[in-house]
């Protein structure tokens, strides 16, 4: 030693930003305790309850939206298809004027799953409305 001084510990500063403190003699650690991790997960578990069922329904809804987009697009196209295919101004002077008609071009354009005589053979009894109901 120079100058006939004493020996210090060499001090530590509490370097901006540092998120603990190291002791030197002891291990201090900082967690959460059991407590606040099962109420940080009761609260999550509580708010996805009350989100899942309405994020649930607004992907069916719009899943039935996109359906229904989907059949109209490819419905349409084979109209306009038909028309041009004759060469004429409306569906009417293309022929599509009564129900055989009709008949005809969606046996001919679609694949048919099923004809049915009556429309009860074909339709369910009951349908439900986007609202469920």
């Amino acid at each position: 030693m120079r100058g006939g001084g004493t020996l210090k510990a060499p001090a530590f500063t509490l370097a901006e930003g540092a998120t603990h403190v190291a002791m030197l003699n002891s291990q201090r650690r900082f967690g959460f305790t059991l407590a606040e991790v099962l109420v940080t997960l009761g609260i999550i578990g509580v708010v996805s309850a009350m989100t899942v069922p309405s994020l649930m329904q607004n992907y069916q809804r719009q899943s039935y939206v996109t359906q229904l987009h989907k059949v109209y697009n490819e419905l349409s196209q084979a109209l306009v298809r038909y028309q041009t295919d004759k060469n004429a101004v409306n569906l009417r002077e293309a022929g599509l004027n009564n129900h055989d008609a009709l008949s005809d071009f969606v046996k001919s354009t679609f694949k048919v799953v099923k004809e049915c005589e009556t429309m009860q053979n074909c339709f369910a009894d009951e349908y439900k409305t986007l609202a469920g109901t």
